[in-house]
């Protein structure tokens, strides 16, 4: 689900991308090179969930709500 997703991106930035930067073990741009734009990415996907939960109230419909959701979010999906 959308839900594990960002919890995974979560563990994987505050696990691993945070603990590597603040122990500067690694030069920043093998950091970069390994987790390339995964804040972005958990950013994104952070705003979406947040989009999602609340077109999934009482009364929305699948193919209305999740058209529409897509469609507002595509030029982020693009970049």
């Amino acid at each position: 689900t959308e839900r594990s997703y960002v919890k995974s991106l979560f563990v994987v930035v505050q696990l691993w991308l945070v603990p590597l930067r603040e122990a500067k073990l690694l030069k920043e741009s093998d950091v970069e090179a390994i987790f390339s734009i995964i804040e972005s990415i958990l950013d994104f996907h952070k705003a979406f969930l947040e989009q999602l939960e609340e077109i999934m109230k009482p009364g929305w419909t699948p193919q209305i709500a999740i058209g529409g959701l897509f469609s507002k979010n595509v030029d982020l999906m693009k970049s």
